[in-house]
This record gives C-alpha cells, structure tokens and sequence, in this order.
C-alpha cells in the first residue's frame, strides 16, 4: 500500500510542497477518471506525444510479449510539456512505476521531453526513445512521418481503410494520417504485425519503434502466466 496524501513526515517529498503535490494528485484523479483509469493499475507507462501513439505502441506489445504487456498504460498528455505529463511523471516515481517517454524529436519535442526528465531528477537516456525519421538527411519527425518514410506502402493501405483515394501524393498521403490520428494508429500496429511479424526474417520495424519495444522487454514484469 502506497499512500499519496499530504504528510507531516519533513522527510516526505510530499510534506515540503502540500499544495502543488495536491493539485498534481487531482490532476491524476481526473485522467484516472477521463479516460485512463489503468494508470492505477498500470504495470509500465509510456508517454506518447499524440493520439497515434496511445493507439499503436499497446497492440504492437501485446503482439511483441503477450501477457507481460497487458499492464502496460499508454497515455497521450497533448505534448510533453502540460501539467498531465508532469503529474503522471510524478505518479509514476511516487509509486515506484517504470516510465518511458516516446517523444517527437523536433525541437521543440525535444526540449519539452528533456525539460519533463530532468525536472523529475531523471536522466533523459533511461527515459526517452526518441521518434526519428531515418532518411531525409537526418529530417526528424513524428510517428506519422517515420512510418511514412519506413513502409509508405503499409501507410497508403491503412489510409485506404478510412477512406483515402490514394491518388495524391506522398505529401497528401501524410497530411491525411495526421487528420486521423484517432484512427490511424491501431491500423497502422495491424498492417505492421500482419506483414513484419516482430523478430521474424520478415521484421522490418522502424528503427524507433524497435528501440521502444527493446527498452519495453527490460522494464515490463516477467510471470509464470501465460497466454491462453
């Protein structure tokens, strides 16, 4: 039992800033409430940066390890610098919660990511995987844009099923995933399991996301539960 109240303890965190641990701790209850009430119940959090990560990075654990990723919370704070992603961060270390943030690597993505670590006394290597575009010269971007450069294929067919023509470009073809972000993401996790099974002959992951599952299989709990 862990408890998160305000205390007289002076040795308490929790007793230095009364106020501000309160505000943070309602700021909880409400995501609790609207809409992730696993956090309570949460094994691992990742951060991502939008409503495509919250809906790609589960199935694509589920897919990579099953069981071990039923207890993993995804939560989308808007950006890596509002006040829910600072009072999850703070859940998250008063409660013992392994986190990671899967963070846009533009600048200011970047700057928001690391300010949120080090403002929590972590460092910014254990706890980012940072989205990155591959090609382009080194271009950084967001998920959108790293699956697009990765597997424009894969991309095109699961905007096809939310209705693109496919007869624009490559241009058009990203603009259309970032006005779905509420629908891409689990497309996109379906189409990448169907066609690159993870640690397969065929496995062809983004370079990103294959770190991000890495980084997963060291911090989620390992049972003797199995699937089935």
């Amino acid at each position: 039992m862990i408890d998160l109240h305000v205390t007289d303890d002076e040795a308490s965190d929790r007793a230095r800033r009364p106020s501000l641990h309160l505000a943070e701790m309602e700021k909880i209850r409400r995501t609790v409430e609207r809409p992730f009430g696993e956090l309570v119940f949460a094994s691992a959090v990742v951060l991502g940066d939008g409503a495509t990560e919250r809906a790609l990075i589960p199935p694509l654990a589920r897919h990579c390890y099953g069981y071990r990723a039923h207890g993993l919370c995804v939560v989308d704070p808007g950006s890596m610098g509002t006040d829910l992603a600072a009072a999850v961060v703070k859940f998250a270390n008063l409660v013992g919660l392994p986190w990671l943030l899967f963070a846009d690597s533009d600048g200011p993505g970047r700057r928001a990511a690391e300010t949120l670590v080090r403002d929590h006394g972590q460092d910014a290597t254990d706890h980012i995987v940072w989205v990155s575009r591959p090609g382009d010269g080194g271009r950084e971007e967001a998920t959108e844009g790293m699956m697009l450069d990765s597997h424009p294929d894969l991309c095109r067919a699961a905007c096809q099923e939310l209705g693109y023509d496919g007869s624009a470009g490559k241009g058009s073809l990203l603009k259309f995933m970032k006005g779905h972000k509420g629908a891409i993401g689990s497309i996109l996790a379906t189409e990448l399991i169907s066609r690159h099974p993870w640690q397969t002959a065929s496995a062809r992951w983004p370079v990103p996301l294959t770190e991000l599952m890495d980084r997963l299989d060291s911090i989620l709990p390992r049972g003797a539960h199995k699937d089935g």
